[in-house]
Order: structure tokens, then sequence, then C-alpha cells
């Protein structure tokens, strides 16, 4: 299991930098197979959005309108502002199911 959580949170880590390309996405970071995914106001000053607009909340009820199970944190950003939505998948999750398309 080891070595495959190794080799897939690799190739995870190569798909999850096709995120960086969106515009409220200030940061994507992995280690293994866990993923985080900054969500900011501004690309450019990485200015979190306001945590009444509940970003991650609404980001989560996406992804599982979807049929991904993500979870999502507000005040990220020195613990008051600022959002991340959250991958943890199983160990045995497979290239075929993490590709994005």
């Amino acid at each position: 299991i080891i070595s495959h959580v190794v080799e897939t949170g690799n190739y995870l880590a190569e798909r999850a930098r096709e995120f960086t390309g969106h515009a409220c996405v200030g940061d994507v970071r992995t280690t293994g197979l866990m993923m985080g995914i900054e969500l900011v106001r501004d690309e450019e000053t990485k200015e979190p959005f306001d945590p009444e607009l509940g970003v991650a909340a609404r980001g989560m009820a996406l992804a599982l309108e979807r049929g991904l199970s993500i979870s999502g944190v507000t005040g990220v950003a020195a613990w008051v502002g600022g959002d991340d939505l959250r991958f943890y998948p199983p160990l045995i999750i497979t290239r075929e199911q993490i590709t994005i398309s």
C-alpha cells in the first residue's frame, strides 16, 4: 500500500498543478494522497474571501453534487479568514479515479 500511495500521490501532485490556473486558487499543496486547495479572492495578492461568504462550504456542496466528497475549512488565513478545500482519498484510489477530465 505504501508504494502505491507514493506512486499515486506523485501522480495526484502532477494533476493538482492544473488547479493553479484558476483565478480563485491561491495555492495547491499535496503530501502523499492528501491535497489542499487554498481559495482566494485575488490571485495576485492572495487576499482571502470574507468568511461570511461561506466559500469553502459552497465548494464542498458543488463537489458533492458531482459525487466527490471533500472537506472545506474556513479561517485558514491567520485563523481569521481564508478557505481551503481538502481531499483525503482512500489509499487504494487509482490513477484513473484521480484523473481530472
